[in-house]
């Protein structure tokens, strides 16, 4: 009978965070290790489960606002243990979260139009300017297409500015 993996969040020296599954996470962690990755350390890992592929892919699309490379995040441990539990939630649930948009779309996206992935921290007051912009549209669009809306209308002000 093969062994089910656990679901797990590691850390890197350099700040980035993990998250993956596997049957043993920690050989898991010295394979990375020897392939040049900065030293890492697991936050937490879960139970073993038959749905580990279903939650890990769950978790890496509520952490897509923060995705760096592969399956690294520029989230904080906690935010990815909350990605985790969050997907873990939406299984035992069986609705589809609005969150879990179609992640290939995404990266094909940023593939064609050369765009990068930019982490930001927004004071509480500025997040909720953001959110608050968010709900009163009726479109639905998420706080990063919001985000990069009002830079956009910041760039297009200061280049007028320029050019006066």
């Amino acid at each position: 009978m093969t062994a089910k993996p656990q679901v797990y969040v590691m850390q890197s020296t350099c700040g980035r965070t993990k998250v993956g599954i596997s049957v043993d996470p920690e050989r898991r962690r010295r394979e990375l290790e020897g392939m040049r990755t900065p030293s890492l350390r697991i936050i937490r890992t879960w139970s073993a489960c038959a749905n580990a592929a279903k939650v890990e892919d769950l978790a890496h699309r509520r952490l897509t606002p923060w995705h760096a490379t592969g399956e690294l995040y520029f989230a904080s441990p906690e935010t990815c243990v909350l990605a985790v539990e969050d997907a873990f939630a939406a299984l035992a649930s069986g609705v589809r979260p609005s969150w879990a948009g179609n992640k290939l779309l995404t990266r094909n996206v940023r593939r064609r139009h050369g765009w990068s992935t930019v982490a930001l921290l927004l004071p509480p007051a500025m997040m909720q300017e953001v959110e608050a912009i968010q709900s009163a549209r009726l479109d639905a669009p998420d706080k990063g297409q919001v985000v990069r809306e009002l830079l956009a209308e910041a760039l297009e002000g200061r280049q007028k500015g320029k050019r006066k």
